[in-house]
């Protein structure tokens, strides 16, 4: 029956995109239907049993804004983890340790802290193929309502934003999170087309990948395998 329920998504996700070529959806709404698909929660039910709170217990779900002209302006990444609101906070702001679980993080230090500590510049280093990027930014902390603001500072991803925000689900923490990176790369910036593909998929993966290694550790702490 499980294997019945797969196929039948399968069939469902290849008729999706075959009709979306015909309408002319663009690029961006397949990247999304398909990174929908792929998710662990595809394969975990029938897909009438799916509910929303389904989805975002299982994995990150992505969408992106846009522009009335259609270009892309930023990513947005929501997700369900099953550990309270402090276990989560106190893990995006372990900065100088992102490298230990973050993937492609090859360093990360602070280098200055407000005295209130509300205002963190962190030093990166990022590997990636040819020539690792290193760029500074600043972390913006509003405690009261759980948000972080991270905002370019120098070096490369000029331009680049994000922001976290937190709130309490049950016994859990909802996450949002969303921002753009921008400047990422003059070798990849030059086989990008006027549907903005390559960025898309760039913010969409990493939205992706942040925010399912942050739902995966924080869990592990809080269950104590770690």
């Amino acid at each position: 029956m499980k294997s019945m329920g797969v196929f039948l998504l399968l069939a469902k996700l290849l008729c999706a995109i075959r009709n979306a070529n015909k309408g002319g959806m663009d690029v961006r709404s397949i990247i999304i239907l398909i990174v929908l698909f792929v998710s662990k929660n595809a394969f975990s039910s029938p897909l009438h049993a799916i509910s929303l709170e389904d989805l975002l217990n299982e994995g990150p779900l992505i969408s992106i804004k846009q522009s009335p002209e259609g270009k892309f302006l930023y990513a947005t990444a929501i997700v369900k983890i099953n550990a309270p609101l402090e276990v989560v906070w106190n893990l995006i702001l372990d900065l100088e340790h992102y490298s230990e679980f973050m993937p492609r993080v090859k360093s990360s230090k602070v280098q200055s802290k407000s005295n209130d500590g509300n205002e963190i510049c962190v030093n990166f280093e990022i590997s990636v193929p040819l020539a690792n990027q290193r760029y500074t930014l600043k972390y913006l902390l509003d405690r009261e309502r759980k948000i972080i603001n991270i905002v370019h500072v120098t070096g490369d991803l000029k331009g680049s934003w994000w922001r976290w925000q937190l709130m309490p689900s049950g016994k859990g923490t909802l996450v949002q999170y969303w921002g753009v990176t921008k400047n990422y790369s003059r070798l990849l910036e030059k086989f990008e087309d006027e549907r903005q593909t390559v960025t898309v998929g760039i913010n969409v993966s990493s939205m992706m990948t942040i925010t399912r290694t942050i739902k995966q550790r924080a869990e592990k702490l809080y269950s104590g395998e770690m």
